[in-house]
């Protein structure tokens, strides 16, 4: 059953002192159910390394990499929320590879499923099986959430709370989440509601979410909805996520899902500041709810069935040339598109420009696309060519309307857009190189006030005397990193 804590527990354990202390290495890799064996393999070296593995998709090489990055290290490896119930998959492809291979005596794997059958296939020692909680833990964890924003605990409070309680069935996701709810509840007829409401049906733990989705204000049904747009157990950037949303005071939205636990696991990457993801069920409940977003299997599946729902937000991965013919195809109407997020190169879509003519937003790190007409559009705002290759970025980025830009390890970029400055609305630039010339200078960012998060100013050996940049009025950034030069640039 889902929601019963299985990945918390896990967590718990994974983030011990003791364990930590113990093992060489840890990783924790979500399988949901990509259960392919180069998929774990590349995740566990990407885990290890704590990088990309660009390696193609050939067993041998990942194992001859896994078994260099790992060697006789005594590892934990924590493999979550697994679905496969192919035993033939796992003794054949997966297990030779990451139990017999690799790693130092007292090496140990931990799996966690909803499955019993997983659960025996892969087992070596007896499974720990989760129970619902108690009536009182139940109620606890509940009232504390409740509670948790100023609702004082009244008579009439407790008796209706009790009920809503019940319904939960002791499950932590779904007494979060109506915790959560109730906490945004002063009136005793808005409890008396919600306790009458139905929450039965096939699926009782995803209706409860939806009726807690129900409540929510419109602008944080549209920053949740749009989570499904990514498929289960992806990484999400808080920054991001609110940007290409594009939803206003998205601050006070983010913190709002996290309290309500609709937004779960929310740490800070060093280099990409807030992360988060999201329960399997509450991807579930995103999915229901929406039918505007979707990720390659999905699209693939939907040509498949003859489905032809008009689709905005799109999120694809590395594709095959196969499923990258099949995904033109679904798109119907590439015109409806508001969202394109992209780790491949646009000309593998073959999809003409003229019919992206709505994009709001595009991520991609093909360095094609800068001279790609399909960001030459009105409605575009957020534009994201992390890990790209680009050494310069074209002029006419600033007679667009944009109030994003990432650049993230953009290493090799050495030349912003003439004229910056006139991008007045910016919210986001993670990095600006500082050169000569008219338009060029470090005084383009005088006027860019809005500006927040992350900036990096890169050859500061440029700037020339007496030019202002007025950081001090940028209120908005959380960090500024300072560079003489190009310290990540490699010499030819």
């Amino acid at each position: 059953m889902g929601g019963l804590g299985k990945t918390t527990l896990a967590k718990m354990v994974y983030n011990d002192r003791k364990v930590q202390n113990h093992f060489e290495l840890r990783m924790w890799h979500c399988v949901s159910e990509n259960f392919g064996a180069t998929a774990v393999v590349r995740s566990i070296i990407e885990l290890a390394t704590n990088g990309r593995c660009d390696l193609p998709d050939n067993i041998e090489l990942l194992r001859g990499k896994m078994q260099e990055v790992i060697g006789r290290k005594r590892f934990l490896l924590i493999l979550d929320d697994v679905w496969n119930e192919e035993q033939q998959k796992w003794e054949d492809d997966l297990k030779p590879l990451v139990c017999s291979s690799i790693g130092g005596l007292g090496s140990m794997i931990v799996v966690t499923s909803r499955s019993r059958q997983v659960a025996s296939i892969m087992g070596t020692l007896p499974p720990h099986e989760l129970s619902c909680l108690s009536d009182h833990d139940s109620w606890e964890l509940f009232s504390k959430k409740a509670s948790g924003k100023g609702v004082e605990e009244q008579e009439e409070f407790i008796a209706i709370g009790k009920l809503i309680v019940n319904k939960c069935k002791g499950l932590p996701l779904a007494l979060n989440t109506m915790g959560g709810l109730m906490s945004s509840k002063h009136q005793i007829k808005e409890w008396e509601v919600i306790a009458e409401s139905n929450m039965g049906g096939n699926n009782e733990v995803l209706s409860i979410l939806k009726l807690s989705y129900m409540h929510l204000p419109s602008e944080m049904k549209q920053c949740f909805a749009f989570c499904a747009v990514f498929p289960k157990d992806y990484v999400m950037d808080k920054s991001r996520l609110e940007s290409i949303d594009l939803v206003q005071k998205g601050e006070s939205v983010f913190n709002e899902l996290v309290w309500r636990s609709f937004i779960q696991d929310v740490f800070y990457h060093s280099y990409d500041g807030i992360r988060c993801k999201i329960h399997d069920l509450m991807h579930d409940l995103a999915k229901n709810i929406t039918d505007e977003c979707a990720f390659a299997e999905e699209l693939i599946q939907q040509k498949a069935s003859g489905n032809d729902v008009g689709v905005r937000h799109v999120q694809l991965s590395q594709l095959s040339l196969d499923e990258s013919e099949q995904i033109t195809r679904s798109l119907k109407k590439p015109s409806s598109l508001h969202t394109l997020l992209v780790e491949l190169s646009l000309m593998d879509l073959k999809v003409k420009e003229s019919k992206l003519t709505s994009l709001r937003a595009i991520r991609c790190e093909d360095p094609s696309v800068i001279r790609n007409n399909v960001i030459n559009t009105t409605h575009l705002t957020y534009l994201d060519l992390s890990f790209s290759s680009m050494v310069r970025l074209p002029n006419s980025l600033c007679m667009l309307k944009l109030t994003h830009i990432y650049l993230l390890r953009c290493d090799r970029l050495k030349r912003m857009p003439a004229k910056l400055g006139r991008l007045h609305n910016l919210c986001t630039l993670t990095k600006f190189v500082v050169n000569i010339g008219d338009g060029f200078g470090i005084e383009e960012l005088k006027d860019l006030r809005q500006l927040g998060n992350r900036l990096e100013l890169y050859n500061l050996k440029k700037v020339k005397s007496g030019s202002k940049a007025n950081l001090h009025e940028k209120k908005n950034l959380t960090e500024l990193a300072l560079y003489w030069g190009f310290p990540f640039l490699k010499k030819m």
